[in-house]
């Protein structure tokens, strides 16, 4: 079947069907007749309301979403953990057959992980507590709109998240990763954001 229309008709016909001939086009190996296809789009005149508002919503969207990642990644890691923690506490390792030494050692790695999970969770949430803080936004409630599974692991973990302080260290990493996903989606006219600051977070620096 041949898709090839003439090229003064890929004006008259329907986005949908120029998107589909383009596609075929391409599949054939035909880029000049695709470059023909994106060509005749006509141009459209639109009112669009605060595109800068627009962008910063997308922007904040996805922001969001990078931060739940690694979020979930820890905490399915701390939850893990601690249900070795628990067993080895309580005896069950034991009562399974594993030996006092390999159930002490066993229990030891779980509470290490445990910690560095932790760490990870605290750094997490201060990264994006001090993004957020540089262009206004709020934290919590960007959460609770987009990622209320999220908010629910925070109230779950919020006396371990925060029962230590912050490691500066781990924060630097994370607030640069949250706030080039912030970047990617700002059109360039977004004045830049100020210093970075850190401001108190549970747990965190104060």
């Amino acid at each position: 079947m041949n898709d090839r229309h003439p090229a003064d008709t890929y004006a008259l016909l329907t986005g949908k069907e120029r998107y589909r001939l383009m596609l075929l086009a391409l599949e054939r190996g035909d880029e000049r007749e695709a470059e023909l296809i994106i060509s005749s789009r006509p141009p459209v005149e639109a009112v669009v309301f605060d595109p800068e508002f627009n962008a910063m919503k997308r922007a904040t969207e996805h922001m969001v979403r990078t931060f739940c990642a690694p979020w979930a990644y820890f905490v399915g890691f701390l939850e893990a953990f601690d249900l070795v923690v628990g067993a080895g506490e309580s005896g069950l390792a034991e009562l399974l057959g594993e030996g006092r030494g390999s159930a002490s050692l066993h229990l030891s790695l779980a509470r290490a992980g445990r910690d560095r999970a932790l760490g990870e969770l605290r750094a997490l949430l201060a990264a994006l507590v001090v993004v957020c803080s540089e262009p206004g936004l709020p934290p919590g409630f960007l959460l609770q709109v987009w990622a209320p599974p999220v908010t629910h692991s925070m109230a779950k973990h919020r006396s371990e998240i925060g029962a230590q302080g912050v490691d500066l260290e781990k924060v630097r990493p994370w607030a640069e990763h949250l706030r080039q996903a912030l970047a990617d989606l700002v059109p360039s006219t977004t004045p830049s954001p100020g210093p970075a600051h850190h401001p108190a977070v549970p747990g965190g620096p104060r």
